[in-house]
């Protein structure tokens, strides 16, 4: 996120008046502005104003679906057509951004990965996104990428002090009353999917911080997967999410060799593998992690599964979802959504 302020002088969010070595360390070191703002909240002079997305228009950005709280402000999300949402700031700085030529989406996710599904097709879904409290807020804009995608009611599995915004209040909630983990708030969403939608064929639990890709003008993401799944007849699991660690050249549904490290972003499973899952590796996890006591590292456990059971683990390259945040609920601010902690190819940018 960018200073909003073009020049020295007054700046009307932090109440005082900037001058150039300060307006300069303002637009070019996060550090200082995260403490300007600080001081500006301690001194009560803070103002968070709506900021409106005044610039010239870019032909990918579309209407708007809501605001997004920062530490500048309230800034508008609107649609976009190459990048699913998208903000003022972003949008000027985008190297896609387009003022001229009409938007064009020439190619569907059928043209970029295959669909030659087998065996029992999915006609019930179980979905659900875990999340907890994080510095930067992505929940918004990684559950109304899920809805978008065509998953209109996912369950919300909440730890504790999470904010659950005005407009997703509809949908099926689980408050932990006390803090859970990672691994065990992934391990419980599996479980409560699993008992109250016993009769679903395919269960999909997300992380807060994944981006969807939305599908294209023929069919959402939903309906592609319905036609794309399973890779074979007796998949054990399947990663949505393809680290840039796991990038190939070739654009398909790829069987994993080796174990699982690299992302727990969504994964989905068949019903009898889960129930699998769950009373296997999935329930001795708590115990077998000797390094974070089985708070963390949900891909590890899948990874652990599938190599030690025989189970057929899939993903896709380019991937169907994209990590975001510059926060860790896990790690800590260092674990940026970068490297190989994203994808390298996402499809909702190739389109």
């Amino acid at each position: 996120m960018q200073c909003q302020c073009p020049t020295d002088g007054h700046c009307p969010m932090l109440g005082r008046n900037m001058p150039p070595h300060l307006h300069h360390l303002c637009r070019t070191r996060e550090d200082y502005r995260d403490l300007f703002i600080k001081q500006a909240r301690e001194a009560g002079r803070l103002s968070l104003p709506v900021l409106q997305n005044t610039g010239p228009v870019c032909i990918h950005r579309g209407e708007s679906l809501g605001t997004l709280t920062t530490p500048f402000g309230t800034l508008l999300v609107h649609r976009c057509s190459k990048h699913t949402e998208t903000t003022l700031p972003q949008c000027q700085a985008c190297p896609d951004r387009c003022k001229d030529a009409p938007a064009t989406s020439s190619r569907t996710l059928a043209d970029i990965l295959p669909t030659s599904g087998k065996g029992p097709r999915i006609h019930k879904w179980a979905v659900g996104m875990v999340t907890a409290p994080r510095k930067e807020e992505t929940f918004t804009q990684s559950m109304r990428s899920l809805i978008a995608a065509g998953w209109d009611s996912p369950h919300i599995f909440a730890e504790p002090g999470s904010p659950i915004p005005e407009e997703f209040r509809s949908l099926p909630l689980t408050q932990r009353g006390v803090v859970a983990g990672c691994w065990p708030n992934f391990y419980l969403a599996l479980q409560e999917l699993l008992t109250l939608q016993p009769e679903a064929d395919a269960f999909m639990v997300a992380q807060d911080d994944v981006l969807f890709a939305r599908g294209d003008s023929n069919e959402n993401l939903r309906q592609f997967l319905e036609r794309s799944l399973w890779p074979d007849d007796q998949t054990g699991c399947v990663s949505i999410y393809c680290s840039a660690a796991y990038h190939q050249e070739k654009h398909d549904w790829h069987r994993f060799q080796g174990k699982w490290l690299w992302g727990a972003l969504a994964f989905i499973w068949p019903r009898d593998s889960l129930i699998h899952f769950l009373g296997h590796n999935g329930l001795m996890w708590r115990y077998a992690d000797k390094r974070t006591h089985g708070l963390r590292r949900s891909d590890r456990v899948v990874g652990n599964w599938h190599v030690e059971h025989g189970k057929s683990m899939w993903y896709c390259s380019p991937s169907l979802v994209q990590h975001i945040g510059n926060t860790s609920t896990i790690y800590g601010p260092g674990n940026k959504a970068r490297g190989k902690r994203a994808a390298r190819e996402f499809v909702e940018t190739m389109k």
